[in-house]
């Protein structure tokens, strides 16, 4: 069975193998590529800068395969993306200014980012209680319908982040499959 590749990327990003940076560009990336495909953009959507950022993208989320094993730590020994420092990153980010208060597809966009701040931020200080795991599962499943629609290039990059933290607080709260 194939998966999507933004379920790739989801996933890459969820187990810490490439970071939420890393993990948003990727997904830029596809969708531009999709939209190219469709017709619905034009290559001069794609300028040589862009270009640029997105073959790097592409060779940094590539090169960890490349590499031997025993070249760079693993997930578990603290080379993953773990949530402590992907919550550093989404506090070191402004909010994208133009979408304060703005409606996406029915969604308050500045309330979903305080409902995932304040899941995560839960979760960081000793755990979420049954009612804080349904808010985050009902966050991602919202951010996984919204993302996509967002296409204005540092509002979808700050969702996808928020997304892709979300994802890793939610692991431990994912029953494994057996």
């Amino acid at each position: 069975m194939q998966e999507p590749l933004h379920g790739l990327i989801a996933r890459a990003a969820d187990a810490g193998l490439i970071t939420a940076g890393l993990a948003a560009e990727l997904d830029r990336g596809r969708l531009l590529r999709d939209r190219l495909a469709r017709g619905a953009a034009s290559s001069a959507a794609l300028p040589p800068l862009r270009a640029v950022a997105l073959v790097r993208a592409v060779f940094e989320a590539v090169s960890p395969l490349l590499r031997p094993a025993s070249a760079g730590p693993t997930a578990h020994e603290g080379g993953g993306a773990g949530l402590a420092r992907l919550w550093g990153e989404y506090r070191r980010g402004p909010f994208p200014e133009g979408f304060r208060g703005v409606d996406v597809d029915g969604v308050d966009l500045t309330l979903l980012d305080a409902d995932v701040a304040g899941v995560v931020q839960s979760e960081l200080s000793g755990g979420l209680d049954g009612r804080g795991v349904a808010v985050l599962w009902r966050c991602i499943a919202t951010l996984d319908g919204i993302v996509p629609l967002l296409h204005e290039e540092y509002c979808a990059s700050c969702f996808s982040r928020l997304r892709a933290m979300a994802r890793v607080a939610a692991a431990p709260h994912t029953l494994a499959a057996t």
